[in-house]
């Protein structure tokens, strides 16, 4: 696998992200503030998207990921991809209430939070572990933010 196949999925994630919080601002358009906060949550994943594709794009696009050093990590990624897509197609079809959607929420950010912070990936590839050090601290701060709404929006 290349290196960037592996941050494709890392993007591909948090892209996938973004699109269910999306969907969970157009389901819960009352109140705007609940709304608000989904499509703010969107953003912040796209940024988290943006940032891990210019990160990449600093390291030789050729580069061998050596699966055997990292088959949790890239196995994790693919069925988290996998997952998240059904999941789209399952929100799409069956649209959750507000504390629903924000445990679907406070799950994605932790499984977010579980890759970035992958301590093996980060030493095999030590230009890319501030990055994702960084994005697990961010996954971190989302699911603090996603517990307060919780507690405003769905108690």
């Amino acid at each position: 696998m290349l290196l960037r196949e592996f941050i494709k999925l890392a993007v591909d994630i948090e892209l996938a992200a973004a699109a269910i919080y999306d969907l969970f601002a157009q389901q819960f358009s009352d109140p705007v503030e609940f709304s608000t906060f989904w499509r703010l949550s969107a953003e912040a994943e796209r940024y988290h998207a943006a940032t891990i594709r210019i990160c990449g794009s600093a390291i030789p696009a050729d580069r061998e990921v050596d699966e055997a050093r990292l088959p949790v990590e890239i196995a994790n990624a693919r069925r988290l991809v996998e997952r998240l897509s059904a999941l789209i197609e399952d929100l799409r079809a069956r649209p959750r209430s507000a504390a629903e959607a924000i445990d679907v929420a406070l799950d994605l950010e932790s499984e977010g939070a579980e890759i970035h912070g992958r301590t093996q990936f980060a030493f095999l590839y030590p230009e890319l572990a501030e990055m994702f050090s960084r994005l697990a601290e961010e996954d971190r701060e989302h699911r603090k933010s996603f517990a307060l709404a919780k507690a405003k929006f769905a108690a």
